[in-house]
Protein backbone atom coordinates (compact mmCIF):
# COMPACT_ATOMS: atom_id res chain seq x y z
CA UNK A 1 0.00 0.00 0.00
CA UNK A 2 2.99 2.18 0.58
CA UNK A 3 4.61 1.28 -2.71
CA UNK A 4 1.06 2.25 -4.30
CA UNK A 5 0.96 5.86 -2.49
CA UNK A 6 4.63 6.36 -3.60
CA UNK A 7 4.00 5.43 -7.66
CA UNK A 8 1.08 7.13 -7.97
CA UNK A 9 2.82 10.38 -6.77
CA UNK A 10 5.27 9.51 -8.96
CA UNK A 11 3.38 9.67 -12.17
CA UNK A 12 1.81 12.56 -11.20
CA UNK A 13 -1.50 11.64 -9.30
CA UNK A 14 -2.87 12.66 -5.49
CA UNK A 15 -3.58 10.06 -3.04
CA UNK A 16 -7.04 8.63 -3.78
CA UNK A 17 -7.92 9.17 0.21
CA UNK A 18 -7.14 13.20 -0.41
CA UNK A 19 -10.74 12.93 -2.66
CA UNK A 20 -12.80 12.40 0.14
CA UNK A 21 -14.40 14.86 2.20
CA UNK A 22 -12.19 15.59 5.57
CA UNK A 23 -14.44 17.24 8.62
CA UNK A 24 -13.10 19.68 10.51
CA UNK A 25 -12.46 17.60 13.94
CA UNK A 26 -11.98 20.66 16.27
CA UNK A 27 -15.13 22.37 15.14
CA UNK A 28 -17.19 18.87 15.71
CA UNK A 29 -15.61 18.85 18.98
CA UNK A 30 -16.50 22.41 20.48
CA UNK A 31 -20.18 21.86 19.40
CA UNK A 32 -22.16 22.43 22.24
CA UNK A 33 -23.62 19.17 23.22
CA UNK A 34 -25.40 18.49 26.55
CA UNK A 35 -27.29 15.62 28.14
CA UNK A 36 -29.90 17.64 28.31
CA UNK A 37 -29.93 17.16 24.30
CA UNK A 38 -30.16 14.09 24.42
CA UNK A 39 -32.05 13.03 27.86
CA UNK A 40 -32.17 9.08 26.84
CA UNK A 41 -28.62 8.86 25.33
CA UNK A 42 -25.26 8.58 27.36
CA UNK A 43 -23.22 9.37 24.38
CA UNK A 44 -23.42 10.86 20.69
CA UNK A 45 -21.78 10.09 17.75
CA UNK A 46 -20.18 13.36 16.43
CA UNK A 47 -19.03 11.72 13.52
CA UNK A 48 -19.24 8.04 12.29
CA UNK A 49 -17.36 8.05 8.87
CA UNK A 50 -15.58 5.37 6.50
CA UNK A 51 -13.98 5.45 3.26
CA UNK A 52 -12.95 2.83 1.48
CA UNK A 53 -11.33 2.56 -1.70
CA UNK A 54 -11.21 -0.44 -4.21
CA UNK A 55 -7.50 -0.96 -6.07
CA UNK A 56 -7.86 -1.90 -9.59
CA UNK A 57 -5.07 -4.95 -8.39
CA UNK A 58 -7.18 -7.63 -7.49
CA UNK A 59 -7.60 -8.42 -3.61
CA UNK A 60 -6.63 -4.95 -2.46
CA UNK A 61 -8.65 -2.52 -0.84
CA UNK A 62 -8.19 0.20 2.16
CA UNK A 63 -10.38 1.31 4.59
CA UNK A 64 -10.05 4.30 6.83
CA UNK A 65 -12.61 5.05 9.43
CA UNK A 66 -12.85 8.44 11.73
CA UNK A 67 -15.39 7.76 14.70
CA UNK A 68 -15.68 11.28 17.19
CA UNK A 69 -17.68 10.00 20.50
CA UNK A 70 -19.32 12.74 23.10
CA UNK A 71 -19.31 10.90 26.52
CA UNK A 72 -22.92 12.09 28.33
CA UNK A 73 -22.79 10.83 31.59
CA UNK A 74 -21.48 7.82 33.82
CA UNK A 75 -23.23 4.92 31.40
CA UNK A 76 -21.21 6.38 28.29
CA UNK A 77 -17.94 6.38 30.50
CA UNK A 78 -18.81 2.73 31.15
CA UNK A 79 -19.46 2.03 27.30
CA UNK A 80 -16.36 3.72 25.80
CA UNK A 81 -13.93 3.43 28.26
CA UNK A 82 -12.42 0.05 26.35
CA UNK A 83 -12.93 -0.33 22.77
CA UNK A 84 -11.85 -3.60 20.80
CA UNK A 85 -11.82 -2.57 16.97
CA UNK A 86 -13.09 -5.44 15.14
CA UNK A 87 -10.93 -6.77 11.80
CA UNK A 88 -9.95 -10.28 10.59
CA UNK A 89 -6.32 -10.66 11.32
CA UNK A 90 -6.05 -13.60 8.80
CA UNK A 91 -6.43 -10.90 5.66
CA UNK A 92 -6.37 -7.45 6.85
CA UNK A 93 -3.51 -5.18 9.01
CA UNK A 94 -4.82 -2.47 11.34
CA UNK A 95 -2.96 1.18 11.50
CA UNK A 96 -4.49 2.78 14.27
CA UNK A 97 -3.16 6.52 13.59
CA UNK A 98 -5.17 8.77 16.67
CA UNK A 99 -6.86 7.20 19.50
CA UNK A 100 -7.10 10.43 21.86
CA UNK A 101 -9.35 12.01 24.32
CA UNK A 102 -10.27 15.78 23.70
CA UNK A 103 -10.78 17.19 27.98
CA UNK A 104 -12.90 19.90 28.68
CA UNK A 105 -9.93 22.34 29.43
CA UNK A 106 -9.28 22.09 26.08
CA UNK A 107 -6.03 19.70 26.36
CA UNK A 108 -5.36 16.17 24.63
CA UNK A 109 -4.87 12.50 26.32
CA UNK A 110 -3.07 10.00 24.43
CA UNK A 111 -5.01 6.68 24.86
CA UNK A 112 -3.26 3.36 25.51
CA UNK A 113 -3.11 0.44 23.03
CA UNK A 114 -2.40 -2.73 22.33
CA UNK A 115 -2.66 -4.74 18.79
CA UNK A 116 -6.49 -3.40 18.72
CA UNK A 117 -7.36 -3.10 22.29
CA UNK A 118 -8.10 0.46 23.41
CA UNK A 119 -8.33 1.85 27.03
CA UNK A 120 -9.23 5.20 27.39
CA UNK A 121 -8.26 5.21 31.14
CA UNK A 122 -8.75 8.85 32.12
CA UNK A 123 -12.41 9.29 30.44
CA UNK A 124 -14.58 11.59 32.13
CA UNK A 125 -18.36 13.10 31.43
CA UNK A 126 -18.08 15.90 28.44
CA UNK A 127 -14.62 14.48 27.14
CA UNK A 128 -14.64 13.71 23.28
CA UNK A 129 -13.40 10.47 22.15
CA UNK A 130 -11.40 10.07 18.92
CA UNK A 131 -10.72 7.55 16.85
CA UNK A 132 -8.50 6.90 13.65
CA UNK A 133 -7.86 3.93 12.00
CA UNK A 134 -6.80 1.81 8.59
CA UNK A 135 -7.77 -1.09 7.37
CA UNK A 136 -5.41 -2.87 4.36
CA UNK A 137 -7.07 -5.40 3.12
CA UNK A 138 -6.09 -8.81 1.16
CA UNK A 139 -7.94 -11.22 -0.33
CA UNK A 140 -6.64 -14.30 -2.35
CA UNK A 141 -8.04 -16.96 -4.52
CA UNK A 142 -11.49 -16.64 -6.11
CA UNK A 143 -12.68 -14.09 -3.40
CA UNK A 144 -9.41 -11.79 -4.86
CA UNK A 145 -11.55 -10.22 -7.56
CA UNK A 146 -14.42 -8.86 -5.16
CA UNK A 147 -15.04 -6.44 -2.48
CA UNK A 148 -18.24 -6.18 -0.15
CA UNK A 149 -18.79 -4.06 2.94
CA UNK A 150 -22.01 -3.34 4.64
CA UNK A 151 -22.27 0.54 6.94
CA UNK A 152 -24.91 1.45 9.63
CA UNK A 153 -26.09 4.44 9.55
CA UNK A 154 -28.22 4.38 13.07
CA UNK A 155 -27.53 2.29 15.71
CA UNK A 156 -27.54 2.57 19.87
CA UNK A 157 -26.30 5.87 19.69
CA UNK A 158 -27.63 9.18 18.17
CA UNK A 159 -25.69 10.06 15.53
CA UNK A 160 -24.78 13.73 14.27
CA UNK A 161 -22.78 13.14 11.23
CA UNK A 162 -22.91 9.54 9.71
CA UNK A 163 -20.87 8.90 6.08
CA UNK A 164 -19.66 5.85 3.60
CA UNK A 165 -18.51 6.27 0.75
CA UNK A 166 -16.52 4.30 -1.87
CA UNK A 167 -13.98 5.06 -4.34
CA UNK A 168 -13.77 1.78 -6.94
CA UNK A 169 -12.61 1.02 -11.09
CA UNK A 170 -15.24 2.20 -13.05
CA UNK A 171 -15.33 -0.41 -15.03
CA UNK A 172 -15.96 -2.75 -11.83
CA UNK A 173 -19.02 -4.24 -11.43
CA UNK A 174 -21.04 -4.26 -8.37
CA UNK A 175 -24.55 -3.94 -6.63
CA UNK A 176 -25.84 -1.65 -3.40
CA UNK A 177 -29.08 -2.12 -1.66
CA UNK A 178 -30.49 0.23 0.91
CA UNK A 179 -32.23 -0.99 3.60
CA UNK A 180 -35.17 1.18 5.75
CA UNK A 181 -33.58 4.65 4.52
CA UNK A 182 -33.84 6.14 1.12
CA UNK A 183 -30.46 7.67 0.97
CA UNK A 184 -28.77 7.84 -2.64
CA UNK A 185 -25.39 8.17 -3.20
CA UNK A 186 -23.50 11.60 -4.85
CA UNK A 187 -21.54 9.82 -7.43
CA UNK A 188 -18.51 11.47 -9.26
CA UNK A 189 -15.68 10.48 -11.15
CA UNK A 190 -12.04 10.67 -9.83
CA UNK A 191 -9.00 10.11 -12.30
CA UNK A 192 -10.68 6.53 -13.73
CA UNK A 193 -12.10 5.45 -10.76
CA UNK A 194 -16.10 6.49 -9.58
CA UNK A 195 -16.70 7.86 -6.07
CA UNK A 196 -20.09 7.55 -4.23
CA UNK A 197 -20.87 9.13 -1.31
CA UNK A 198 -23.76 8.22 1.04
CA UNK A 199 -24.48 10.41 4.21
CA UNK A 200 -26.60 11.26 5.98
CA UNK A 201 -26.80 13.51 9.91
CA UNK A 202 -28.78 14.21 12.82
CA UNK A 203 -29.74 10.43 13.78
CA UNK A 204 -31.78 9.29 16.30
CA UNK A 205 -30.75 6.63 18.69
CA UNK A 206 -32.28 3.31 18.44
CA UNK A 207 -33.68 1.90 21.45
CA UNK A 208 -34.49 -1.53 22.09
CA UNK A 209 -37.70 -3.08 22.63
CA UNK A 210 -38.77 -6.17 24.35
CA UNK A 211 -38.94 -9.17 21.42
CA UNK A 212 -37.59 -6.67 18.96
CA UNK A 213 -36.21 -8.14 15.57
CA UNK A 214 -32.71 -8.48 15.04
CA UNK A 215 -31.34 -5.26 14.76
CA UNK A 216 -29.73 -6.05 10.90
CA UNK A 217 -33.77 -6.28 10.40
CA UNK A 218 -34.25 -2.70 11.29
CA UNK A 219 -31.30 -0.45 10.92
CA UNK A 220 -30.90 1.77 8.64
CA UNK A 221 -27.94 0.47 6.40
CA UNK A 222 -25.91 0.00 2.85
CA UNK A 223 -24.63 -3.00 1.77
CA UNK A 224 -22.18 -2.96 -0.86
CA UNK A 225 -20.92 -6.38 -2.96
CA UNK A 226 -19.42 -7.35 -6.30
CA UNK A 227 -19.88 -10.52 -5.59
CA UNK A 228 -22.39 -11.97 -8.54
CA UNK A 229 -24.53 -14.23 -6.92
CA UNK A 230 -24.96 -17.54 -4.52
CA UNK A 231 -23.65 -19.77 -6.91
CA UNK A 232 -20.28 -18.19 -6.88
CA UNK A 233 -20.14 -18.08 -2.65
CA UNK A 234 -21.46 -21.97 -3.28
CA UNK A 235 -18.33 -23.09 -5.35
CA UNK A 236 -15.78 -20.81 -3.76
CA UNK A 237 -16.39 -22.23 -0.14
CA UNK A 238 -16.91 -25.96 -1.73
CA UNK A 239 -13.29 -25.28 -3.59
CA UNK A 240 -11.92 -24.29 -0.18
CA UNK A 241 -13.78 -27.04 1.80
CA UNK A 242 -13.51 -29.91 -0.20
CA UNK A 243 -9.35 -30.85 0.04
CA UNK A 244 -10.13 -30.68 3.93
CA UNK A 245 -12.55 -33.44 3.92
CA UNK A 246 -10.07 -35.72 1.84
CA UNK A 247 -9.88 -39.52 3.44
CA UNK A 248 -6.63 -39.23 4.69
CA UNK A 249 -4.91 -41.97 6.50
CA UNK A 250 -6.43 -41.09 10.05
CA UNK A 251 -9.82 -40.93 8.75
CA UNK A 252 -10.25 -44.06 7.01
CA UNK A 253 -8.77 -45.74 9.92
CA UNK A 254 -11.09 -44.15 12.24
CA UNK A 255 -14.04 -45.27 9.91
CA UNK A 256 -12.70 -48.77 9.94
CA UNK A 257 -12.48 -48.81 13.38
CA UNK A 258 -16.10 -47.21 14.06
CA UNK A 259 -17.85 -49.60 12.04
CA UNK A 260 -16.05 -53.03 12.95
CA UNK A 261 -18.34 -55.92 13.43
CA UNK A 262 -21.09 -53.36 12.44
CA UNK A 263 -21.50 -54.63 8.56
CA UNK A 264 -25.54 -54.40 8.47
CA UNK A 265 -26.58 -51.15 9.75
CA UNK A 266 -28.97 -48.79 7.65
CA UNK A 267 -27.94 -45.87 6.25
CA UNK A 268 -29.31 -43.94 8.65
CA UNK A 269 -27.98 -45.92 11.69
CA UNK A 270 -24.38 -45.32 9.89
CA UNK A 271 -25.10 -41.82 10.33
CA UNK A 272 -26.11 -41.81 13.75
CA UNK A 273 -22.81 -43.85 14.82
CA UNK A 274 -20.67 -41.28 13.39
CA UNK A 275 -22.73 -38.38 14.94
CA UNK A 276 -22.37 -40.47 18.52
CA UNK A 277 -18.88 -40.59 17.89
CA UNK A 278 -18.57 -36.67 17.53
CA UNK A 279 -20.72 -36.19 20.17
CA UNK A 280 -18.89 -37.76 22.83
CA UNK A 281 -15.34 -37.48 21.41
CA UNK A 282 -14.83 -33.77 20.80
CA UNK A 283 -15.19 -30.62 22.01
CA UNK A 284 -16.22 -26.89 20.52
CA UNK A 285 -12.96 -24.20 20.09
CA UNK A 286 -12.56 -21.57 18.48
CA UNK A 287 -9.28 -20.29 19.61
CA UNK A 288 -8.16 -17.69 16.72
CA UNK A 289 -4.60 -18.94 16.31
CA UNK A 290 -5.63 -22.91 16.12
CA UNK A 291 -8.77 -22.33 13.94
CA UNK A 292 -9.12 -19.72 10.80
CA UNK A 293 -11.96 -17.52 9.45
CA UNK A 294 -12.94 -19.22 6.71
CA UNK A 295 -11.24 -22.36 5.79
CA UNK A 296 -11.91 -25.80 7.97
CA UNK A 297 -8.68 -27.66 9.04
CA UNK A 298 -8.26 -31.26 8.02
CA UNK A 299 -10.72 -33.65 9.17
CA UNK A 300 -7.74 -35.91 10.28
CA UNK A 301 -5.98 -32.92 12.27
CA UNK A 302 -9.79 -32.33 13.79
CA UNK A 303 -9.47 -35.94 14.85
CA UNK A 304 -5.87 -35.72 16.22
CA UNK A 305 -6.34 -32.54 18.42
CA UNK A 306 -10.31 -33.77 19.61
CA UNK A 307 -10.65 -30.18 18.87
CA UNK A 308 -12.72 -28.19 16.46
CA UNK A 309 -15.15 -25.24 15.93
CA UNK A 310 -18.30 -25.61 13.74
CA UNK A 311 -16.65 -25.68 10.49
CA UNK A 312 -13.48 -27.91 11.62
CA UNK A 313 -16.33 -30.35 13.16
CA UNK A 314 -19.11 -30.44 10.34
CA UNK A 315 -15.81 -31.52 8.03
CA UNK A 316 -15.19 -34.16 10.11
CA UNK A 317 -18.41 -35.72 9.37
CA UNK A 318 -18.48 -35.20 6.07
CA UNK A 319 -15.22 -36.70 5.25
CA UNK A 320 -16.27 -39.59 7.66
CA UNK A 321 -19.81 -40.40 5.89
CA UNK A 322 -17.88 -40.19 2.59
CA UNK A 323 -16.09 -43.08 3.69
CA UNK A 324 -18.77 -45.28 4.41
CA UNK A 325 -21.32 -44.31 1.15
CA UNK A 326 -23.13 -41.53 2.58
CA UNK A 327 -24.39 -38.53 0.90
CA UNK A 328 -23.29 -35.33 3.08
CA UNK A 329 -22.31 -31.74 2.63
CA UNK A 330 -21.56 -28.76 4.24
CA UNK A 331 -23.94 -25.66 4.76
CA UNK A 332 -22.85 -22.04 5.81
CA UNK A 333 -25.88 -20.60 7.79
CA UNK A 334 -26.59 -17.37 8.93
CA UNK A 335 -27.79 -17.70 12.47
CA UNK A 336 -31.68 -17.05 13.26
CA UNK A 337 -30.31 -13.68 15.79
CA UNK A 338 -28.65 -12.30 12.59
CA UNK A 339 -32.23 -11.47 10.95
CA UNK A 340 -33.89 -12.06 7.75
CA UNK A 341 -32.27 -9.56 5.47
CA UNK A 342 -28.63 -9.89 6.94
CA UNK A 343 -27.31 -11.60 3.81
CA UNK A 344 -29.94 -10.50 1.48
CA UNK A 345 -27.12 -9.40 -0.99
CA UNK A 346 -24.47 -12.36 -1.74
CA UNK A 347 -21.46 -11.98 0.79
CA UNK A 348 -19.48 -14.05 3.05
CA UNK A 349 -20.43 -12.98 6.34
CA UNK A 350 -21.91 -16.23 7.31
CA UNK A 351 -21.40 -16.86 11.12
CA UNK A 352 -22.17 -20.58 11.77
CA UNK A 353 -21.30 -23.94 9.39
CA UNK A 354 -23.55 -27.24 9.93
CA UNK A 355 -23.89 -30.71 7.73
CA UNK A 356 -26.24 -31.49 6.12
CA UNK A 357 -27.38 -35.67 5.10
CA UNK A 358 -29.61 -37.39 1.95
CA UNK A 359 -30.89 -40.82 3.29
CA UNK A 360 -33.36 -42.01 0.85
CA UNK A 361 -34.64 -38.85 0.04
CA UNK A 362 -35.11 -37.50 2.95
CA UNK A 363 -33.26 -34.75 4.24
CA UNK A 364 -31.39 -33.93 8.01
CA UNK A 365 -29.59 -31.05 9.11
CA UNK A 366 -26.75 -31.65 11.41
CA UNK A 367 -25.41 -29.70 14.15
CA UNK A 368 -22.28 -30.84 15.46
CA UNK A 369 -20.99 -28.32 18.15
CA UNK A 370 -23.61 -28.98 20.80
CA UNK A 371 -22.69 -32.29 22.80
CA UNK A 372 -26.24 -32.94 24.15
CA UNK A 373 -28.30 -32.50 21.27
CA UNK A 374 -30.54 -35.10 19.75
CA UNK A 375 -29.17 -36.54 16.05
CA UNK A 376 -30.78 -34.62 13.49
CA UNK A 377 -32.71 -31.97 16.15
CA UNK A 378 -32.47 -27.95 15.11
CA UNK A 379 -31.38 -25.23 17.90
CA UNK A 380 -33.09 -22.25 17.67
CA UNK A 381 -30.23 -20.28 16.43
CA UNK A 382 -30.41 -22.43 13.35
CA UNK A 383 -34.09 -22.99 13.19
CA UNK A 384 -35.20 -21.00 10.11
CA UNK A 385 -32.14 -19.50 9.93
CA UNK A 386 -31.07 -18.17 6.47
CA UNK A 387 -28.36 -21.59 4.93
CA UNK A 388 -26.57 -22.10 1.56
CA UNK A 389 -25.67 -25.75 0.66
CA UNK A 390 -22.16 -26.27 -0.16
CA UNK A 391 -21.33 -28.56 -3.24
CA UNK A 392 -20.04 -31.72 -2.31
CA UNK A 393 -16.53 -32.29 -4.17
CA UNK A 394 -16.49 -32.70 -7.62
CA UNK A 395 -20.15 -30.71 -8.03
CA UNK A 396 -21.03 -27.27 -8.99
CA UNK A 397 -23.52 -24.99 -7.89
CA UNK A 398 -25.36 -23.72 -10.48
CA UNK A 399 -28.63 -22.51 -8.51
CA UNK A 400 -27.69 -21.79 -5.07
CA UNK A 401 -29.87 -19.99 -3.08
CA UNK A 402 -30.36 -19.27 0.71
CA UNK A 403 -32.87 -21.58 1.87
CA UNK A 404 -35.03 -21.22 5.52
CA UNK A 405 -33.21 -24.24 7.44
CA UNK A 406 -35.63 -26.22 8.67
CA UNK A 407 -36.48 -30.54 7.73
CA UNK A 408 -39.40 -32.61 7.90
CA UNK A 409 -37.73 -35.06 9.78
CA UNK A 410 -36.41 -33.57 12.55
CA UNK A 411 -37.68 -33.86 16.03
CA UNK A 412 -40.09 -31.16 16.83
CA UNK A 413 -38.39 -28.84 20.03
CA UNK A 414 -40.72 -29.05 23.07
CA UNK A 415 -41.19 -30.05 26.86
CA UNK A 416 -44.25 -32.35 27.33
CA UNK A 417 -44.84 -31.57 31.60
CA UNK A 418 -47.01 -33.81 33.41
CA UNK A 419 -48.24 -32.22 37.40
CA UNK A 420 -49.98 -34.50 39.64
CA UNK A 421 -51.32 -32.24 42.80
CA UNK A 422 -52.54 -33.80 45.65
CA UNK A 423 -54.03 -31.85 48.95
CA UNK A 424 -54.14 -33.17 52.04
CA UNK A 425 -55.46 -30.50 54.86
CA UNK A 426 -52.88 -28.20 54.76
CA UNK A 427 -50.60 -30.27 52.55
CA UNK A 428 -49.47 -29.93 49.28
CA UNK A 429 -47.77 -33.07 47.07
CA UNK A 430 -46.90 -32.11 43.81
CA UNK A 431 -45.34 -34.73 41.60
CA UNK A 432 -43.91 -33.34 37.84
CA UNK A 433 -42.92 -35.81 35.16
CA UNK A 434 -41.51 -33.62 32.30
CA UNK A 435 -39.95 -35.05 28.51
CA UNK A 436 -37.75 -32.92 26.62
CA UNK A 437 -37.90 -33.05 22.80
CA UNK A 438 -35.07 -31.97 20.21
CA UNK A 439 -33.34 -28.40 21.06
CA UNK A 440 -35.13 -28.71 24.25
CA UNK A 441 -33.35 -32.14 25.27
CA UNK A 442 -30.24 -30.32 25.17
Amino acid sequence: YDARRKLRELEGQKDLFTNFKKEDIITLVNNNIKQIDYPNDNSVYLLKDVQQVVYRENGASEDRNEVLIKILNQDGINDWKEVSIPFNSYTQRLIIDKAELFKKDGSKVQAEINNNQIVFSSLEVGDVLHLNYQLESSSYGKLAEHFWEDFNFNGGYPTKIARYSLIVPKEKNFQYKMYNTDVQPAISDVDDYKMYIWNKTNIPSVNAEVNMPPFSDIAERIVVTSIPDWNYVANWYSDLSSIKAKGDFEVKEKAKELFNGKQNLTDLQKAKVIYEYIENNFNYSAVPFLHSALTPQRASRTITARLGDCKDLSTLFVALAKEVGLDANLILVDTRDNGDTNLDLPTIGFNHCIAQLNIENKNYIIELTDNHLPFGALNYHDLNANGLSIPKEGEIATNARLVKLNSPNRSSNFVDRVSKIIFTNNNIEIERISKKIGAEAS
